[in-house]
């Protein structure tokens, strides 16, 4: 008797490192959201956002941006946001796991309306600026990401299609 359950504890732990390894398998590649519009934000909207999971279980998120912020009652600046993201990932039961995040974050195409020559020379004061805050808050921006974005219910629909928290990725080829 302690044979069989042995032998029935053996093959229950054998099918869930079978499934964990074909669900890691199965969302290896690049997956893009099909539906950027779910994540705009305070002026901001999401114009690009791809997520690739390598089979060494290391992977990468790229997203895009584009934007406006009110300087004053009479300018407004708009710019371009692009974050590249790094993590090492794990699947299991149904769940993404990321750690070891790293975000590096670019601010480009700045300008200033309404066209204003002394509004537009401060545009790379501006842009060293929000460089030097986002150095200064790296660990802490990381943080709030794995927070936020860490933890996945993972769900597969087909070969091509996949559901992270709710929302939808189509396989990029």
């Amino acid at each position: 008797m302690k044979r069989v359950i042995t032998l029935a504890v053996m093959l229950l732990v054998a099918a869930f490192a079978v499934e964990a390894k074909a669900q890691m398998s199965q969302l290896v590649g690049k997956w893009q959201i099909k539906d950027t519009s779910t994540l705009a934000d305070d002026g901001f909207e999401c114009t690009k956002y791809t997520i690739t999971f390598d089979a060494d279980g290391e992977g990468e998120a790229d997203f895009e941006t584009a934007g406006k912020v009110a300087l004053d009652d009479q300018y407004t600046l708009y710019m371009t946001t692009e974050l590249d993201i790094e993590f090492t990932w794990q699947v299991s039961g149904g769940r993404l796991s990321l750690s070891n995040i790293d975000i590096e974050i670019d601010f480009d195409d700045l300008s200033i309306t309404p066209y204003s020559e002394e509004q537009n020379q401060l545009i790379p004061m501006v842009k060293e600026a929000m460089l030097a805050d986002y150095q200064e808050n790296k660990e802490e921006f990381a943080s709030s990401f794995l927070d936020t974005m860490g933890d996945w219910s993972v769900r597969f629909i087909d070969n091509d299609t996949l559901q992270l928290d709710g929302e939808t990725y189509i396989r990029v080829r």
